[in-house]
């Protein structure tokens, strides 16, 4: 079973992609598993779900979040989806533990040497270390990997797409992949590509336009516009070389 792990859609503050154009992308690539994660809110997963469901599309979607608690973001888990649960009473990190694992669901410790704190003491409580990361650098995916393994637990290659272009960055095959304790099987990375730094900058400025910071707005702006004359001008320069 092929999946992507580590989806954000249109419902975080950074992400542009619709619940069911992942879904129908998913069923074009032959994709069974998707972890959709946005943050703070369990919405893009739930409506995924329920598109797969209308379109009677057999893929496996739990309902899952990125909680940003106060030791950083933390990803949950959950088969069944639970009307009640309460975002803001998960941002405190013992209490998020409690109720996840009370009912039953997973949790995961995404780029854990990125805005995080006190990382070992949280990930001695979580079930698995994200140990790849496309947004990450070589360096913190190492130091993740290290981690995972000195505390012997279960490793998760994540996309962290924000964008359709980064979907297949990282693709993982389950052999023996259990519903009902989802992503706790051995999994192997079929891909794994670092996000290009433009299109972090895209979702970047996507966040300050939300969250309307016009400071950050014109800074990112700016960035790209350089990035785009940079990239012109090697470009033009390996033109003319290839033409010697």
């Amino acid at each position: 079973m092929k999946a992507i792990c580590h989806i954000h859609t249109k419902y975080s503050f950074d992400g542009m992609m619709s619940p069911s154009k992942i879904v129908e992308y998913a069923k074009r690539r032959v994709i069974n598993i998707l972890l959709i994660c946005d943050h703070d809110s369990f919405e893009g997963a739930r409506q995924a779900l329920d598109y797969a469901y209308s379109k009677k599309i057999d893929i496996y979607i739990p309902f899952s979040a990125e909680i940003k608690t106060e030791y950083g973001d933390i990803i949950v888990v959950l088969n069944d989806f639970d009307e009640n649960l309460n975002i803001s009473e998960l941002k405190k990190f013992e209490t998020l533990i409690h109720v996840v694992k009370n009912k039953g669901g997973v949790i995961i410790l995404p780029h854990p040497y990125c805005q995080h704190r006190d990382i070992e003491r949280i990930a001695m409580k979580v079930d698995c270390i994200e140990v790849f990361n496309s947004r990450c650098s070589e360096q913190q995916n190492q130091k993740a990997l290290n981690l995972c393994m000195q505390l012997n637990k279960v490793p998760i290659y994540g996309a962290d797409a924000h964008l359709f272009s980064e979907l297949d960055n990282v693709i993982v095959s389950y052999s023996n992949f259990d519903r009902n304790f989802p992503f706790l099987s051995s999994s192997v990375l079929l891909a794994g590509r670092q996000t290009q730094n433009y299109k972090i900058r895209i979702s970047s400025l996507i966040k300050a336009v939300r969250k309307r910071n016009f400071y950050e707005i014109v800074n990112l702006t700016l960035s790209m516009i350089k990035w785009l004359l940079i990239e012109e001008i090697f470009a033009n320069r390996r033109k003319n070389i290839g033409r010697k």
